[in-house]
């Protein structure tokens, strides 16, 4: 099927009908003449919808985005709970940070509540590492017995 679209005086029915690159353009819907635009008006799409995002891009205009600048953070102190158990996986290697991120936050919540056993949180945080846990449970307890904490 040869694709057409229709050209009239009516912009509103191009754009219409621009939209619809793809679908089949009745000839019973132009006024003046019909014109096979399949690769044509595919790059014409494309074009268009470029230029006007790189005009929307450099204006100050209402639909360009703005973002504000992100929040401070604040450090914890030396001493704190939440330094220490970041401070101890520090050196554990892991596939990406979050990982260490999330494997410091488990050993967090550990050392505050100390709820279930040193390896079973190593487990739960699910640390992807070349370590296994039990290497892990290993580096983790030396560092603590290091700071003064005593893992049972």
């Amino acid at each position: 099927m040869t694709q057409f679209i229709t050209i009239d005086g009516d912009v509103r029915n191009f754009f219409l009908t621009f939209n619809n690159i793809g679908q089949d353009v009745s000839p019973d819907r132009t006024k003046l003449s019909h014109y096979p635009v399949v690769p044509f008006l595919s790059f014409l799409r494309k074009t268009f919808y470029i230029l006007i995002s790189i005009y929307f891009s450099q204006t100050n205009e209402a639909l360009t985005m703005s973002t504000k600048p992100p929040a401070s953070v604040a450090e914890y102190p030396a001493e704190s709970l939440e330094k220490l158990a970041y401070n101890v996986v520090a050196e554990i290697p892991t596939e990406e940070p979050n990982d260490r991120n999330r494997l410091g936050y488990c050993l967090w919540g550990w050392l505050s509540e100390r709820r279930g056993t040193l390896l079973q949180t190593i487990c739960a945080a699910g640390t992807r590492s070349s370590l296994t846990p039990e290497e892990m449970y290993d580096i983790i307890q030396k560092r603590l017995q290091e700071k003064g904490i005593k893992v049972s």
